[in-house]
């Protein structure tokens, strides 16, 4: 009798460990492939020189001379928000109160730097009436929003503003919608420099 319960327990262990390994390992998954991006399609070139020329952008780093980064990573938030909040690291105010936020972390990180691969990153106040109407132009719908721009885009648009200006009356057909990316997945560090990363390499 003593021996069955003793079996009995040590397939309860067994069984036990084999859950605890399965979450484990589900956990490890989700934070190497929690990429999840959406292309955006039915933007107008407007938007995108808006989202460009943003006054509530604040907090700007990374922005290099001649504005030659290779990307802009756009963060849509608000000061109530708890995700923003966290996400951010900031108070009800707005004010940076955890250097170690993931926003914190990716503004200072040395790879997005001007001498290395050079990514702008921008944050938006869905609060103000500015970033409320970009928030509506680009469809946000739970905050806070990651977008990755392509400098490709921001080099397009200003080709055809430049050309729209020589010859105001020879439409040029491009797809400015390509290079907006906005990333759905979760918040934390690892999967979101992943997601960045793995944009401006394509």
């Amino acid at each position: 009798m003593k021996k069955t319960f003793e079996l009995k327990r040590c397939h309860i262990d067994v069984l036990l460990l084999c859950i605890i390994f399965l979450i484990g390992a589900f956990i490890v998954y989700r934070q190497i492939n929690g990429n999840k991006i959406e292309k955006f399609y039915n933007l107008k070139q407007d938007d995108l020189s808006e989202l460009f020329t943003v006054e509530t952008t604040v907090g700007q780093t990374n922005i290099c001379p001649n504005n030659d980064n290779n990307g802009h990573v756009y963060v849509f938030y608000t000061n109530w928000c708890g995700a923003s909040k966290s996400f951010m690291g900031i108070d009800d105010k707005g004010k940076v109160v955890d250097d170690n936020a993931t926003w914190q972390i990716l503004k200072r990180e040395h790879q997005f730097k001007c001498d290395n691969d050079r990514i702008g990153m921008h944050q938006i106040d869905c609060d103000t009436e500015e970033g409320s109407n970009l928030a509506n132009k680009f469809k946000i719908e739970y905050l806070p929003s990651v977008f990755f721009v392509t400098e490709s885009v921001n080099s397009k648009l200003e080709s055809v503003d430049k050309v729209y200006t020589e010859i105001p009356n020879d439409p040029i057909p491009i797809r400015y919608n390509d290079g907006v990316i906005k990333y759905t997945g979760e918040h934390n560090l690892p999967v979101v420099k992943n997601f960045i990363t793995s944009q401006y390499n394509q």
